[in-house]
């Protein structure tokens, strides 16, 4: 039965989860009771899986559906371990179509193209969460820096949080030298000075004069 399995070019790094996608074209017919999953392969390294599924006429279909869908590591604290949650509801990608051939060459190109999926989380370990300072970075991305997430930022937040709050675009003045006063970290502080001299931000804070040049 295996020679009958469609073959794929597997980039390094992907692991086959399940295959039983089988090279001929499938009978709608003897494929008409459940939706079932033809293929599925996991790369924790790009924190992405591929998944076939085979829509059946009883569900409104007569296709297949292919995704790519995000991994996000969570660590369990009853159990010690962490888990793979996969975000079904929002996929990287998506494919419905009855071209059989179409299928073979997306999940091929798919398995060499997929980029890895950026970890912007603040973590401790893999699958930690660093708190309180992942919560100070969601503030940060939701409602953009404020005098009392400073505060909080560099009284319990460390390093990573306190450089990305630095990188907003929104960061002022005043507070770039609050960060280079307080901060307790010394490549944080001349980071923040970096940026509060520099031509650019002087100029799109009007801080530029010819008396008061970058340096």
């Amino acid at each position: 039965m295996y020679r009958d399995l469609q073959a794929f070019r597997v980039s390094a790094g992907w692991e086959v989860t399940r295959h039983l996608f089988f090279e001929g074209e499938i009978d709608p017919e003897t494929m008409d009771t459940l939706r079932e999953t033809l293929f599925s392969a996991v790369d924790t390294g790009r924190r992405r899986a591929i998944d076939l599924e085979w829509v059946p006429e009883s569900l409104g279909g007569i296709y297949f559906e292919l995704k790519v869908v995000n991994i996000t590591p969570v660590y369990n604290e009853q159990t010690g371990s962490v888990d793979q949650h996969y975000d079904w509801d929002s996929p990287h990608y998506e494919l419905k179509t009855t071209d059989r051939q179409k299928v073979v060459d997306e999940i091929e190109r798919l398995m060499w193209q997929t980029p890895v999926l950026p970890e912007e989380r603040i973590l401790k370990g893999y699958g930690i969460v660093d708190e309180p300072s992942e919560s100070f970075r969601l503030a940060l991305k939701n409602e953009g820096p404020s005098e009392q997430l400073l505060e909080n930022i560099l009284t319990k937040g460390n390093r990573k949080i306190q450089n990305l709050t630095i990188d907003h675009p929104d960061i002022e003045p005043e507070m770039l030298r609050t960060i280079i006063a307080s901060s307790t970290y010394k490549n944080v502080k001349k980071k923040a000075e970096i940026l509060l001299n520099s031509k650019r931000y002087k100029k799109a804070h009007g801080l530029w004069t010819n008396d008061n040049p970058a340096r």
